[in-house]
């Protein structure tokens, strides 16, 4: 006999949680040809106001099994025309941009009422520009970085030995070359959607997308 699951014992409602938007309009008309200008305001806006981990975006992919698959990274540039972030090649996250470039990326800031959707085509950026990031990290970010086959399945105590040979390894020098198979991605925009939160859910949504070279706004619905 299959006992049955009393739903309304083991769901939760979380129907009753609202929250208030109280910000001004957004304007958006200094920035109508260049959003990738307001991409950077923005992010200006929430170091300024000392928000955690401001840089912290979802990056969604399309996986290896075709259903998207998220997880938060941190971007490391803010450009005009994209962001740029680093990983593993060999990662989940690097084989699927391999086998489909075609990402989104979502930052919610909620200290601000503030939330940006992203589409863009990721790209590697050179080894050269990878290496010059690499060793301006901390050399114990490095090792992990060179330790560690991220993704791939693998017990601690593994791990630890491999951190703990390289330590040894590298011990007299400053800093670690960039491994061939760590790096940057620059993800450069073509749809770009600001969000900003106001009386009533009567936000405003603006919706950039690119066509060829010139970006074409329009003013969605909440």
């Amino acid at each position: 006999m299959h006992n049955s699951i009393n739903r309304k014992e083991y769901d939760m409602d979380l129907r009753d949680i609202r929250q208030d938007y109280m910000q001004k309009p957004l304007d958006i008309s200094s920035y109508k040809d260049t959003p990738g200008k307001l991409l950077e305001v923005w992010f200006e806006d929430a170091i300024r106001e000392d928000l955690p981990l401001p840089n912290a975006v979802t990056l969604s992919t399309i996986g290896l099994d075709d259903f998207p698959n998220a997880r938060v990274v941190l971007v490391k540039e803010v450009q005009h025309d994209g962001l740029v972030i680093y990983t593993d090649y060999e990662s989940i996250k690097g084989l699927e941009i391999d086998k489909n470039n075609h990402v989104a990326i979502t930052i919610l800031w909620k200290g601000l009422e503030r939330q940006i959707r992203i589409k863009a085509k990721c790209e590697k950026v050179s080894y050269e520009e990878s290496d010059k990031y690499f060793r301006s990290r901390p050399k114990g970010s490095q090792i992990s970085a060179v330790a560690s086959q991220q993704s791939q399945q693998v017990e601690y105590a593994e791990l630890s030995a491999r951190s703990e040979a390289l330590e040894k390894k590298y011990k007299n020098v400053q800093s670690l070359p960039c491994p061939k198979n760590w790096g940057g991605y620059r993800c450069t925009f073509y749809q770009i959607e600001f969000w900003q939160g106001r009386p009533n859910r009567l936000h405003d949504r603006f919706q950039f997308s690119k066509n060829d070279l010139v970006w074409n706004l329009e003013r969605l619905s909440p």
